[in-house]
């Protein structure tokens, strides 16, 4: 059996002839990808069959939503023109935001009802039954996935092109001395999987060859969380920077 098509239309930009796509439907999230919705709503009436609608004419939130709702039909704070993927492991895999015109929709993607709550939806739009209208867009976001010379690029940025960790255990161990034996060590075997983590070994470390250590080892581990080490940099190089 062939697999259902789901018909998007960006309507976006305005244009009289709008970009459509057709996308294969996809589990709505998995670990590497998400499709976000929006629910665009409005109230209104047609005059002479024109339909006069907007969201500044909704009722107060007992009766009406608000102008724009997620998924769950809860208020959005965003819409289309300011939604932001959660964090900077996520990328907008989609251009842009598209109207799902899969459903039973007019020719611009809206669904009528007489009420928002407790009436059938429907495309076709016959005046004594369709006072609230609501059209649902989608965009599809997906992880970011490093590549491994980025991780080199993050070592550079922090040590400089000529550094390695081999240099640094060897000054270490020539002008630290005991020290190496007498200093209360960080568990240098552990994993350095977020930025959390990285701050507080880099807080306990009593000596310079274990902070670069950490560092290397949350480069190594980090995964999505190398997306946040720019916010850090600067403080790690207060505790780098005698070795670069």
């Amino acid at each position: 059996m062939a697999e259902q098509q789901i018909n998007l239309v960006d309507h976006t930009d305005g244009d009289n002839t709008p970009t459509t796509r057709t996308e294969t439907p996809q589990p709505p999230h998995t670990p590497d990808s998400h499709i976000d919705v929006l629910y665009e709503n409005q109230r209104g009436w047609f005059v002479f069959g024109i339909p006069l609608f907007s969201s500044k004419a909704l009722w107060n939130l007992r009766i009406d939503p608000a102008p724009w709702v997620d998924s769950k039909f809860r208020p959005s704070a965003v819409n289309i023109t300011n939604a932001q993927v959660p964090d900077p492991s996520w990328v907008w895999d989609w251009k842009s935001w598209y109207v799902d015109m899969s459903l039973d929709v007019d020719e611009e993607g809206w669904q009528y009802s007489l009420l928002f709550k407790g009436s059938p939806w429907h495309g076709n739009h016959p005046w004594f039954h369709s006072f609230v209208r609501r059209r649902r867009w989608l965009r599809k976001r997906v992880k970011q996935r490093l590549p491994p010379k980025t991780k080199e690029n993050l070592r550079e940025r922090l040590f400089g092109e000529t550094f390695s960790i081999g240099t640094t255990l060897a000054r270490s161990t020539t002008f630290g001395g005991s020290s190496m034996q007498d200093s209360s060590q960080t568990s240098l075997n552990d994993e350095v999987k977020d930025i959390a983590t990285l701050m507080m070994k880099l807080k306990k470390a009593a000596i310079d060859r274990e902070k670069i250590v950490v560092i290397h080892k949350f480069i190594d581990d980090g995964g999505e969380e190398l997306h946040y080490l720019a916010e850090q940099v600067s403080y790690i190089y207060l505790h780098v920077a005698m070795l670069c």
